[in-house]
């Protein structure tokens, strides 16, 4: 998933339809030219050509502002987007494929917290989840923190294999992908597939692109994170055993 280096649009511009054509600022990603302006009251209505990447293409569609022309310009990635008579098939399946793969990221983002949270409380002073309910962030600060202290009842060679898992979440960025899936505002109509906007806090925000496969990966590298920090703390830690789908269909209770 990307972005543009300063935070603008991935796309290469927006124009404006007849008889006068605008044009995207590239600092704030404000439309700031139009047709001549609607008389005051009026909504402004007109079409608008942007150019797509990956691939190559571009899109007409109408731009409706109900206050007619704002000093500054629209903001394109704030407008409300929709379809004249609603989703359309090729919009129903995107959105299949794109809720599948942003959950896989939501439940593996949130095993890597859990998983995080359970080692803190075996390398530290803390006694139980409540004492470790920290976001992604500080968990790992905190973790860290306990790792260099070598307590709990972790083996040196448990903590150190850690400390290693956690450096290379780091170098992959994974926290902050994670949070980019999580938080960012996706477009769930099959042309802008892989478009997502993401507004940091007090911050512009910032369009970037991805894709299915993107996602598929991220969900791949945060579910094996999430079975390596378990499988380090399962050791010293309670568990339970589902049965075989057999025993349970069977009633036997696995017995």
């Amino acid at each position: 998933m990307t972005r543009d280096a300063d935070d603008h649009d991935s796309s290469d511009g927006v124009t404006l339809g007849e008889p006068s054509p605008g044009v995207r600022d590239p600092e704030t990603g404000h439309i700031n030219a139009y047709p001549p302006a609607p008389p005051p009251g009026e909504p402004l209505v007109t079409r608008v050509t942007e150019r797509l990447p990956k691939p190559d293409r571009t899109i007409t569609y109408t731009l409706v502002d109900p206050v007619g022309v704002r000093p500054g310009g629209t903001d394109l990635r704030t407008a409300l987007v929709q379809r004249a008579g609603g989703p359309d098939d090729g919009d129903r399946r995107y959105r299949h494929e794109l809720h599948q793969r942003v959950g896989r990221v939501v439940v593996a983002g949130a095993h890597v917290e859990a998983a995080l949270k359970r080692l803190l409380v075996v390398t530290s002073v803390r006694e139980s989840f409540r004492e470790a309910n920290y976001d992604w962030a500080v968990l790992e600060v905190e973790l860290r923190k306990a790792l260099r202290e070598a307590g709990g009842a972790l083996s040196a060679e448990a903590l150190e294999h850690v400390g290693l898992l956690l450096d290379g979440a780091d170098r992959a960025g994974l926290r902050e992908l994670r949070n980019q899936v999580v938080h960012s505002e996706w477009w769930p109509w099959e042309e802008f597939q892989g478009r997502f906007i993401r507004w940091g806090r007090r911050r512009d925000g910032y369009t970037g692109l991805g894709s299915l496969v993107d996602l598929d990966n991220l969900a791949d590298c945060l579910e094996a994170l999430a079975s390596a920090l378990a499988d380090i703390v399962a050791p010293v830690w309670p568990y339970i055993i589902l049965d075989t789908r057999e025993s349970a269909d069977s009633g036997d209770g696995g017995a």
